[in-house]
């Protein structure tokens, strides 16, 4: 509109000035430099016209994060074919990652070593590395281990995950879960580097099905952003361990940016095979922003890296609200009011009938010396859909601990669990003291320790509270906590019974998990099927087949048509006459009865088609042979 405008405007001038008599030349020089700035001034005005975003997109996810414009965050596997001395590649050319999961390290416990202060002497931004079981030395050897080992590098604050290992798993040197806050998000993972199948390892494909099944196991009873990742050493199909990672809802970032932008799969073992995975849960999958394989930083195996665009203001849930665990009355009356018995309405009425039984039991818990139901424990029957909520995954794992620390039996991911095993430590580490110490020291670390075994979080009211009602005390534990620090004595049994406690929680949630597991088999029947069968053949691809007539006469009597013999039809197959179908009667020598003819007209434009499907089915050469056949492809016969 601006465009035409200004033409109009130039032409219009243009033409009034030209009307009038030129009477010197100086005047006509003039108009000629007027005309040619009216041409600049359309000239600026299209460069100023653009297309849209719509038609002109801008610049794709990859350019945005390479240009600094997207903010992501990354994650990566590779093997090295040893770590040790390699400190400089990893610090110049692996530095645009958060987190590495290395297979084949060759590490042992004095490498390891040598390892993290090469990091730290090279300035590199990875401050942990933690690595599985250390490796043996090679015979004939000081410094270089077996060809096993694995490592997760790290930018941000990691820590290994309490596991109870099979011990030959761990002691292998082949497996690693960890836990890293990553961008204020905790993310769990495993790393894993699989026996090559070789005369050195002639049970390699059953030992690596065995390391990572429990390894997924284990992944499967958290929750939150998760990933498995190493050097398997076998292909994609070629162990049990795919089927249930796909089954859990993990899948590699390959797959993934295949699915999401076509990027195809390449391969990762010295650019032939594809041996090196990094699979990621199905929280993590709608955040993968790009896939990059770079096969140029190490001799055999490609670098295989995911970039991440979520936050933790990104990640949202489905939340339905559940109130907490009451232990009611043994006795007590509900008088329920006359609103009550006035609501019409059967989900209104059911919300008032549990809002005055949580009342009457608040009521009764007072009376009974016990505390009132908190806002957390109420609103039984009152939430009707799920509510969109963001979650931060804040919830990390247990520490390890030292050695001598108790050490848990749930590597799950729970808020109770995670509040009841400090509180344990914390009951662990005064019993410790007290029996170094029989009296405070001067700087009251016995009494400080005490007050905040009191004053724990996860417990209804408080510790002192949930003690005198719900915990399983030994024989000579006392009824009630002592407000001040007790002795060694009496410290052993309070640990000794909140130990019970504890181990009957961890129990509790294994239960769940492996109950959650069942209903899933039972609600999905087809699992069990999928988990027996067969390898299956070849899809079978459906092609769509069309014969085009001429249609030579209508008739409108009998409401009928008739079409030339180039087009064979048949009753079989749907008819369409000028791009509708046509509800047939009778066909008979290419002759068409039909329900109505009012839309059938003869012309040359006008066409009749038969549509019917061809199935083309691929029989592999062996099996053809079995069943008399030469091999080939067989094409059905029209359906």
């Amino acid at each position: 509109m601006v465009l035409t405008l200004l033409v109009s405007s130039s032409e219009f001038v243009q033409g009034s000035l030209s009307s009038r008599p030129c009477r010197s030349r100086r005047s006509s020089h003039h108009l000629g430099v007027g005309q040619v700035s009216r041409w600049w001034y359309v000239l600026i005005s299209l460069s100023l016209l653009h297309r849209g975003e719509a038609i002109n997109p801008g610049p794709p996810v990859g350019a945005k994060i390479r240009s600094g414009k997207l903010k992501t965050w990354s994650m990566g596997t590779f093997n090295p074919s040893g770590l040790g001395g390699k400190h400089q590649v990893i610090s110049s050319y692996l530095n645009d990652c958060n987190l590495w999961a290395v297979t084949e390290t060759h590490l042992t416990s004095q490498g390891m070593r040598s390892f993290r202060q090469g990091l730290k002497w090279s300035d590199s931004k990875f401050d942990y590395c933690i690595g599985g079981q250390p490796v043996p030395l090679r015979s004939h050897s000081c410094a270089s281990g077996h060809w096993n080992g694995v490592a997760i590098i790290s930018k941000s604050p990691t820590r290994a995950v309490p596991i109870q290992w099979d011990h030959e798993v761990f002691a292998s040197s082949r497996v690693q879960v960890a836990a890293t806050l990553c961008e204020d998000m905790w993310i769990t993972g495993g790393v894993l580097y699989g026996e090559p199948p070789g005369v050195g390892h002639p049970n390699a494909r059953e030992n690596t099905d065995m390391m990572a099944l429990e390894m997924v196991s284990h992944l499967c009873q958290m929750s939150g952003l998760r990933y498995f990742a190493g050097d398997l050493n076998f292909e994609m199909g070629g162990l049990e361990v795919f089927r249930v990672l796909s089954d859990a809802g993990f899948k590699d970032i390959q797959e993934v940016a295949f699915e999401k932008w076509g990027q195809p799969i390449q391969p990762t073992c010295k650019q032939k095979t594809r041996k090196d995975f990094f699979f990621i849960s199905r929280e993590l999958i709608p955040f993968l922003a790009e896939v990059k394989v770079d096969a140029t930083v190490w001799a055999d195996h490609a670098v295989l890296q995911g970039f991440f665009t979520c936050g933790p203001t990104q990640l949202t849930r489905h939340h339905w609200r559940q109130p907490g665990v009451v232990e009611w009355p043994s006795t007590f009356s509900v008088e329920f009011s006359q609103s009550f018995h006035d609501e019409a309405d059967p989900s209104a009425k059911y919300a008032k009938m549990w809002h005055e039984v949580e009342s009457s039991g608040s009521v009764a818990r007072v009376a009974a010396g016990q505390p009132p139901l908190r806002k957390q424990q109420c609103g039984r029957g009152a939430t009707l859909t799920t509510k969109l909520v963001t979650r931060t995954f804040h919830l990390g794992p247990v520490k390890s601990g030292r050695p001598t620390d108790v050490q848990p039996l749930f590597a799950g991911l729970s808020q109770q669990h995670a509040h009841w095993f400090r509180q344990l430590r914390r009951i662990q580490s005064y019993m410790n003291f007290r029996k170094v110490h029989l009296t405070d020291t001067s700087t009251g670390h016995g009494v400080a320790l005490w007050s905040s075994i009191l004053r724990a979080k996860g417990f209804e009211s408080n510790f002192a509270w949930w003690w005198n009602g719900r915990s399983s005390r030994v024989f000579g534990a006392p009824h009630n906590l002592p407000l001040f620090p007790p002795d060694w004595e009496v410290a052993k049994k309070i640990y000794d019974s909140f130990l019970i406690d504890v181990r009957r929680l961890e129990q509790q949630l294994k239960s769940q998990c492996t109950k959650h597991s069942r209903e899933k088999r039972q609600e999905l029947a087809h699992l069990i099927f999928k988990d027996i069968r067969k390898t299956a053949p070849d899809r079978v691809d459906v092609l769509l087949k069309t014969q085009h007539g001429q249609i030579v006469q209508v008739d409108d009597v009998s409401n009928s048509f008739l079409v030339t013999d180039t087009c064979k039809l048949s009753l079989q197959h749907p008819v369409f006459v000028g791009g509708g179908k046509v509800s047939v009667i009778h066909i008979s020598n290419n002759q068409v009865w039909v329900t109505d003819v009012s839309g059938v007209q003869v012309k040359s434009a006008r066409k009749c088609v038969k549509r019917f499907t061809l199935a083309k089915l691929k029989i592999c050469s062996g099996h053809l042979a079995r069943n008399g056949r030469s091999g080939g492809i067989v094409t059905a016969t029209p359906r």
